[in-house]
């Protein structure tokens, strides 16, 4: 999928509000005939728009993120431990 403005748009406003209900507001939209330079709710976009909010959604990344994130944590900790031995070394003996 590419970015544009409005698949961000789309998807911040569907972390917080329900997919459906943004739906609605599209068709509603549509049906004001807005002007096309104004608002991209009008014609195949609207359609695009509409497939994507209503598409079944893939599980979060971010579960996918932070497991990624934890499995980096054990390697840097074994990394600078020697630095943490070396520092506790040096402040622990005047």
């Amino acid at each position: 999928m590419l970015f544009s403005p409005t698949n961000a748009a789309d998807g911040a406003a569907a972390r917080y509000h329900h997919r459906d209900d943004l739906a609605a507001a599209l068709v509603v939209l549509a049906r004001t005939g807005a002007q096309r330079a104004t608002l991209a709710a009008s014609g195949p976009v609207a359609i695009v728009r509409l497939q994507r909010l209503l598409a079944p959604q893939q599980p979060h990344a971010g579960v996918a993120r932070l497991v990624g994130v934890a499995g980096l944590i054990p390697p840097v900790v074994i990394a600078c431990l020697p630095l943490v031995v070396a520092a506790c070394d040096l402040t622990s003996h005047p």
